[in-house]
């Protein structure tokens, strides 16, 4: 049982669903991404509108690079209500100190550098089209992206005295 992971997961939630065939599907996603080439960051919003949310969701967990954004969204969440109820502690793990603002900016850097490989896994599976870059490059990008963009922003907010990181 062999293809793609459109027929994979349409086969899996066409019987609960009652789904229309895959061929509209198929055809109302070609129409879609042909007519939307400025939105492609957010195309599971109107690809959801335009077919059953259930689907676009399972398609959403099937894509790669979907545990960067989790950890980034849950981070940045549990950071930022942290700061909002006890303030700028400090987190210790072994010789590292540093306080929630370096945390906060660290899961930022991990949503906001995940977020368009993502996305751009996604529409590729709807698509049906393999990525351009291999996964071990898009990850290898990803690493890159992340460990710079974090280590500058750090970087300013330390030199700027809005964070605090110390090593014993």
């Amino acid at each position: 049982m062999s293809g793609s992971k459109l027929e994979k997961m349409y086969r899996y939630c066409s019987e609960n669903m009652g789904l229309i065939p895959l061929i509209e599907i198929r055809s109302i996603i070609s129409n879609y991404y042909r007519k939307s080439e400025n939105s492609r960051r957010f195309s599971f919003i109107g690809l959801a509108s335009i077919i059953e949310f259930k689907f676009v969701k399972k398609m959403l967990y099937e894509s790669d690079f979907k545990w960067g954004v989790l950890l980034g969204l849950v981070g940045s969440a549990v950071f930022i209500f942290h700061l909002i109820k006890d303030g700028v502690r400090t987190l210790t793990i072994n010789s590292f100190h540093c306080d929630m603002v370096f945390t906060l900016v660290v899961a930022l850097c991990l949503l906001f550098s995940s977020y368009p490989f993502f996305i751009d896994s996604f529409n590729c599976n709807m698509q049906e089209v393999l990525p351009r870059k291999s996964y071990f490059f898009r990850i290898t990008i990803l690493l890159f992206v992340f460990i710079i963009s974090s280590s500058f922003i750090a970087a300013i907010f330390y030199f700027l005295g809005l964070t605090r990181i110390e090593f014993y």
